[in-house]
């Protein structure tokens, strides 16, 4: 016999993953119809700089995808980790987060090989991927578990 509660918390948290797995998703669906816009639609050939002694590489799906992925799962890893650790985890988080977009935006604005229009498309694509992430990952976080009101 299952007591209602536990079956309430499992529930609850099946809930939660399944949520945070389709902010991701939402997020990396985001970044590639973006990509698509810009390579199919636009006909930019997006590049990614170089840094050192490597030029300019040819961006393509599968980087954009891995990328946009890896940024959704460490989003997802830090605030679940927050959540056990901390009596703050939203706040935390969001200050994480948002330090980790900005850092993010290095990598575009830096290197070597690209035009500047190519700078400000990869820029796009880190955005877009932010702006998805964030607030949908942040809607996760029960409300009074940092003492934040939703």
């Amino acid at each position: 016999m299952t007591h209602p509660e536990s079956t309430r918390a499992i529930s609850g948290s099946t809930a939660v993953r399944r949520r945070r797995l389709v902010a991701v998703a939402a997020a990396v669906a985001a970044a590639l119809a973006v990509f698509a816009v810009i390579e199919g639609v636009m006909g930019v050939d997006l590049q990614s700089p170089g840094f050192g002694t490597s030029g300019a590489q040819d961006l393509g799906f599968a980087p954009v995808l891995v990328a946009s992925a890896l940024a959704g799962a460490t989003a997802w890893g830090l605030l679940a980790l927050l959540e056990r650790w901390t009596s703050l985890p939203r706040r935390y988080w969001t200050i994480a987060v948002t330090l980790g977009f900005v850092i993010s935006i290095g990598g575009p604005m830096s290197g070597a090989g690209i035009s500047q229009s190519n700078r400000w498309l990869l820029l796009l694509l880190h955005v877009v991927v932010a702006v998805v992430l964030i607030p949908l990952l942040y809607r996760t976080v029960p409300s009074g578990s940092d003492g934040s009101r939703a």
